[in-house]
């Protein structure tokens, strides 16, 4: 029954990239003393997925990293610049310190452990989620044991992102849902403003999005 289910997957990559988006938004949403995988829950499906040698070809692979990268541009791109302004020394000092110290200790874990390179930049993408990465570190080096990294510590990367991102206002006492009420009414006033200089062309934004992943491929 289960290699019957796995060939069926294996030749309909259309049906298996769905499904796997579906159980997913399911795992995702099942929330434990209010702590939840969010769409996590869809990679790590995916990377269960891949242990059963179902996989996608390039073009699908491509397809989902630069939407995966439009969409989160699109949706951090309005506060960007705004924050930005307020925190400018913050995020430089950030974007700096994260990839390099990753990079460093990606370094010496292979030199301490004398596992293969191709190896340790899949591990560092994985423990930094970064799907970006694994998609640079895979056309650099050509080379399958950087998903099989990455897909060694992702799992853990998420978990403790998740947990940490969903604990810490607890710890610190911080009220979520009058936060969220504020951002609410400041993106309301935001949008208010934008309104008078922008011209709508689409309102369910497909528009935008796929102008935003032509002009990243540009």
């Amino acid at each position: 029954m289960m290699q019957n289910i796995v060939s069926f997957l294996q030749n309909n990559v259309i049906a298996a990239a769905f499904l796997i988006a579906a159980l997913g938004y399911a795992l995702g949403s099942i929330r434990i003393k209010g702590i939840s995988l969010g769409t996590s829950g869809i990679l790590i499906v995916a990377l269960v997925f891949g242990h059963f040698g179902i996989e996608t070809p390039s073009i699908v692979q491509n397809l989902g990293l630069a939407s995966f990268v439009a969409a989160v541009g699109l949706m951090a791109g309005p506060g960007f610049f705004r924050n930005f302004r307020g925190n400018a020394a913050h995020y430089i000092i950030l974007g700096i310190l994260i990839p390099v110290s990753g990079a460093l200790v990606c370094l010496a874990v292979i030199r301490l452990t004398g596992i293969r390179a191709d190896l340790g930049l899949g591990l560092m993408a994985g423990a930094l989620t970064t799907t970006p990465g694994l998609a640079a570190a895979i056309e650099a080096t050509q080379s399958d044991m950087v998903s099989l990294g990455y897909g060694i510590a992702y799992p853990f990367g998420v978990i403790s992102v998740v947990l940490f991102v969903q604990l810490m206002p607890k710890l610190l006492h911080v009220n979520l849902e009058t936060e969220r009420r504020l951002l609410k009414e400041e993106y309301k006033e935001n949008n208010r403003t934008a309104e008078v200089r922008l011209i709508t062309c689409d309102s369910r934004g497909f528009f935008g999005f796929a102008l935003a992943i032509v002009t990243g491929i540009l």
